[in-house]
């Protein structure tokens, strides 16, 4: 399985400038209405009468509700976009220079295609909303008028504000949109971030104890973080990417999996390594302890599925069924379970004293993801077609499907008391799904990441998600009730 990266920053703004919604003339106008996002985050003023649409990172406003299927900017109207922080992550996030100048001026240059002169494309410092900030105006034959405002909120938090209209009209409609961005109000949904990593992160999990995260990640780290105050406390070192990591019941131990084709157990507390366990012949990406600790099971790309013996790291079973890569893997909360997700479109359950295939989940798609309810009862699934799939254990009927996401599902989790999913995806997003609501549910959109959105989990009490990003992020959420 491939997954082929755009250049982010281009195909965002071209759409940005394809969706651009034409508004009535209102320079003038008083800023009677308040746009509020879903979650809280992001608030501003516009006038009266304009009508708003709102997407994760980016909010449209029109004074006609028709005119937002419009491609052009007929005279006498213009169309605004607001992109939030998560949005302007998305389009910045591997610039070598985060400072808002430079992140102003790559804006103006891809808004622009490259088709006015640099030089010419030169930020004027300015205040709105009470922080600093950046502007550039520019025309182009085709679009028009283009002005850009980049807001300074600090931690990292940029937003942008675009204004286009015809040639020769955006000094008319400038005193309104400098009005609307300074009433711009934001709030990250995240509790924290914790940096550190230097490429993609792909799997966390929180210490039993919820007092410790470790990330696993890309650039061939397993790393070890307080929670309270975010500190990095261990580099555990592979030799290659890695993709897989879980902590021991009693949080003594952690195990890790990666390219280099091993399971590696650590001390927690040290950060000696215990453990160095061969045997799959390919990259190893899932990893899970069992709920007593005495088994490590190991999901890799040669199809193959292992439980080693945890404290010598002897073979116990090699599970063969899958007929592409096995890519996640996990216990039933009673050990007597072993679920698995794989390429080839299945999850399947295994006896995990016998090792006997007990079924077969069938899915329209690769399967990155699987975990058990804290009853285990149900089997949650995430496929690369965007699903949230939820299972009947005892029958493999399907209970749920849970749709939202608008790209690759990478990552599931159950909250403690079962009331809640949380899923990670391609789309950049996590999402929270109340289980008693089943398909008819809208989830909670935790947006923030600038990159695809690779691992999520509860902490132990359910009060926080830690989510891993191939921004090189984990995010800290405050779960909302």
């Amino acid at each position: 399985m491939y997954k082929v990266r755009i250049t982010r920053l281009a195909a965002l703004l071209v759409a940005l400038l394809l969706a651009a919604t034409p508004l009535t003339a209102l320079a003038q106008g008083p800023l009677d209405e308040t746009f509020v996002s879903p979650d809280g985050g992001l608030s501003f003023s516009y006038p009266a009468g304009w009508a708003v649409e709102g997407e994760v990172g980016m909010v449209r406003l029109t004074s006609d509700a028709a005119a937002m299927e419009s491609d052009t900017i007929p005279p006498g109207e213009i169309g605004v976009i607001i992109v939030d922080p998560s949005g302007v992550g998305m389009l910045v996030y591997d610039m070598p220079d985060p400072s808002l100048e430079s992140i102003t001026t790559t804006l103006a240059e891809e808004l622009t295609y490259g088709m006015v002169e640099e030089d010419t494309l030169v930020p004027e410092p300015l205040t709105l909303a009470g922080r600093d900030a950046m502007r550039i105006a520019t025309t182009l034959e085709a679009e028009g008028d283009i002005l850009l405002f980049t807001i300074d909120f600090e931690g990292g938090n940029i937003m942008v504000v675009i204004g286009i209209a015809a040639p020769g009209n955006m000094s008319e409609f400038e005193p309104t949109l400098r009005a609307i961005a300074d009433t711009l109000d934001y709030t990250p949904g995240w509790n924290a971030v914790l940096r550190g990593h230097t490429d993609w992160i792909d799997g966390v999990a929180f210490s039993p104890d919820g007092a410790l995260i470790a990330s696993a990640s890309d650039d061939g780290t397993v790393r070890v973080w307080d929670v309270a105050s975010g500190t990095e406390l261990l580099a555990l070192e592979h030799p290659d990417y890695v993709k897989g990591v879980a902590f021991s019941p009693d949080g003594a131990s952690i195990a890790s999996t990666g390219d280099d084709s091993t399971l590696r157990v650590w001390d927690a507390a040290t950060g000696e390594q215990q453990l160095e366990v061969t045997g799959h012949s390919g990259r190893v990406r899932g990893v899970a302890f069992s709920p007593d600790g005495a088994l490590i099971a190991t999901a890799g790309d040669d199809n193959m599925v292992k439980v080693w013996d945890a404290a010598t790291g002897d073979s116990v079973l090699t599970l063969e069924g899958h007929t592409d890569y096995a890519n996640a893997v996990a216990f039933s909360p009673d050990g007597t379970l072993i679920a698995t997700a794989s390429d080839d479109g299945t999850a399947r359950l295994w006896d995990a004293a016998t090792g006997a295939e007990v079924r077969a989940l069938e899915h329209p798609d690769y399967l990155n993801t699987v975990a058990f309810s804290p009853d285990g009862a149900t089997l949650a699934t995430g496929s690369d077609n965007g699903i949230v799939y939820l299972w009947d254990v005892a029958s493999g009927e399907s209970i749920a499907e849970l749709e939202g996401h608008t790209d690759y599902v990478n990552s599931v989790a159950f909250s403690p008391d079962g009331a809640l999913i949380a899923s990670g995806s391609d789309d950049s997003t996590v999402r929270l799904w109340t289980v008693a609501d089943g398909a008819g549910g809208e989830p909670v959109v935790l947006a923030g990441h600038s990159d695809w959105v690779n691992a999520v989990a509860f902490s132990p009490d359910g009060a926080l998600i830690a989510s891993g990003s191939d921004d090189s992020t984990v995010r800290l959420w405050d779960v909302p009730r």
